[in-house]
């Protein structure tokens, strides 16, 4: 499952719609569906799930797919941006689903962001130009170090 910093898919669905969808495709049926109602709360999201794709803003379109990824807890889940557009809280909130993630599967994201990568990673790869440049694990993932790879490969 995969959630992209910019999706406009399914514009024409309701939140329940869509999660309907997604359990479908993904095989979730009759007992098999999982309950997002803890994540719906946790994001507070409630009020928007019988409101249009469309007509969600950019956060509550995100929360949406993050609801979604999230309840139906891939193997492999990959988010690109995942905070983008969200708010203090939700973001809060969506450190803590990730944070916890790796009893279910991977997760894989991508993000600009130094905070979400020191408050959920236990890996952390650097890319440049489209190669990893280098890797950080455990204790070595801390915002100082991370900051001075990138500022070194701003100056090459």
């Amino acid at each position: 499952y995969s959630v992209f910093d910019e999706d406009h898919s399914f514009a024409y669905f309701t939140f329940r719609e869509y999660f309907s969808y997604a359990c479908r495709a993904y095989g979730k049926t009759g007992k098999d569906i999982p309950d997002p109602g803890e994540i719906v709360e946790g994001f507070h999201f409630a009020e928007y799930q019988d409101v249009w794709m469309k007509e969600l803003s950019t956060g509550n379109r995100k929360k949406a797919f993050l609801i979604t990824a999230f309840a139906l807890k891939p193997e492999l889940l990959l988010l690109d941006e995942p905070v983008n557009g969200l708010d203090f809280q939700s973001t809060e909130f969506l450190y803590q689903l990730m944070g916890g993630y790796k009893q279910y599967g991977t997760l894989l994201f991508s993000s600009h962001i130094l905070e979400s990568i020191c408050l959920t990673c236990d890996r952390v790869l650097v890319l440049e130009h489209g190669k990893i440049s280098q890797t950080f694990t455990g204790a070595e993932i801390a915002a100082g170090n991370i900051r001075e790879v990138l500022t070194d490969e701003e100056h090459h």
